[in-house]
């Protein structure tokens, strides 16, 4: 699979990360993970609460308004164009790694500015304005994603994925995480939901999900030239 992980320069707005902080701190927009795919057997003796806790208190659905709120304040306009890996953004940024919370990317439509919210337990934590400098150049172009036609929630992939069978990589895996993207690419028809494995400060490709038809397809960024 192709990656463009890294491979974007930026030029970045002055950011104000960690509400009430003020600390200034250089962005970086989000670009496909870099990962690894992983071969699975299927189960149907798992259920996913009595094997791993995702840790977050809420899913990504559940934090999106106040997210949106946040963005509304930025500009009236505001649209979601995406859910980002909680790993990768953290260290675009120069965060602590967490293992909770989500990264929602707002946009104006036609416009190349990104605006970041990250919700940790129901909460603003911080906010991150970025710009791509070869954004035109890109393989790829985000589109706005409506929120409406969504069947799944991140929980609802998180299932998903028990349901193919994990109990081999979680018990291989004991310090593992679960990150999330969330993403609609131009050209293609509908939102699709990645759901990542964190161990050993590495992202691994688990499940990718159409957001709306709920069917199993591959990585969005898998058909990028």
């Amino acid at each position: 699979m192709k990656s463009y992980f890294g491979k974007i320069s930026l030029i970045l707005t002055i950011i104000f990360w960690g509400v009430g902080c003020g600390v200034q701190s250089p962005a970086s927009t989000m670009s496909p993970p870099v990962v690894s795919p992983l071969q699975l057997q299927p189960s149907d003796e798992i259920e996913i609460s009595r094997v791993v806790d995702d840790v977050r208190s809420e899913t990504a659905l559940m934090a999106l308004p106040i997210a949106e709120l946040r963005a509304r304040e930025w500009k009236e306009t505001a649209m979601l164009y995406g859910v980002f890996p909680s790993f990768s953004m953290e260290a675009n940024l120069g965060l602590p790694t967490v293992s909770a919370g989500w990264f929602f990317m707002f946009k104006e439509q036609d416009s190349p500015v990104e605006f970041y919210v990250q919700i940790l337990d129901g909460k603003v934590s911080g906010t991150t304005e970025a710009q791509a400098i070869l954004g035109e150049q890109l393989p790829y172009r985000y589109l706005p994603i409506e929120i409406a036609t969504l069947s799944l929630d991140s929980d609802e992939v998180l299932q998903a994925f028990a349901d193919r069978g994990i109990l081999d990589y979680v018990h291989s895996h004991p310090d593992l995480r679960f990150d999330y993207r969330l993403v609609h690419l131009e050209g293609q028809e509908h939102p699709i939901w990645s759901l990542y494995g964190v161990a050993d400060n590495e992202l691994q490709s688990l499940i990718h999900l159409d957001a709306v038809t709920g069917v199993e397809v591959q990585d969005p960024f898998a058909s990028v030239e």
